[in-house]
């Protein structure tokens, strides 16, 4: 409900009644997108040698976060807004965050160069199971 001293208690619904979807919308859209993203990141290190971490970084986020902001942005706003305007939505969101991404990835691919050389970091990763189910160790 708004304040007491409020004269928009519509205005106050209006705006916090959608906030059970958003909370739904990031418990299923965000660990599925980081799952594909540290899947798709560690299976390319391995098939690439561990070489071309900006690449291989810049594309796993890429892919994952439209995942996320296809299922995310989908439950958080289906029904309460034209199907035009969704899109655009989720077209804007998008373009920040591969805006973000590029800048991330452009900033961490100097410094994991140098950690690898300094922490003499193997690309071996070949023994990592994916399954998020299966708590053997490795």
């Amino acid at each position: 409900p708004a304040p007491a001293w409020s004269k928009n208690q519509s205005e106050y619904s209006e705006v916090l009644s959608h906030t059970w979807r958003m909370g739904l919308a990031t418990l299923i859209g965000l660990p599925l997108a980081e799952f594909l993203n540290v899947f798709i990141l560690t299976k390319w290190k391995f098939f690439l040698r561990g070489r071309y971490y900006f690449l291989r970084s810049f594309c796993s986020s890429s892919m994952s976060e439209l995942i996320d902001t296809i299922i995310a942005y989908t439950i958080a706003f289906y029904g309460s807004v034209d199907f035009e305007v969704l899109i655009q939505i989720m077209l804007a969101a998008y373009l920040f965050k591969l805006f973000y991404t590029l800048l991330s990835a452009a900033i961490a691919s100097p410094i994991v160069k140098i950690m690898k050389v300094k922490l003499k970091l193997d690309y071996s990763d070949h023994k990592i199971v994916f399954n998020p189910f299966d708590f053997r160790e490795g």
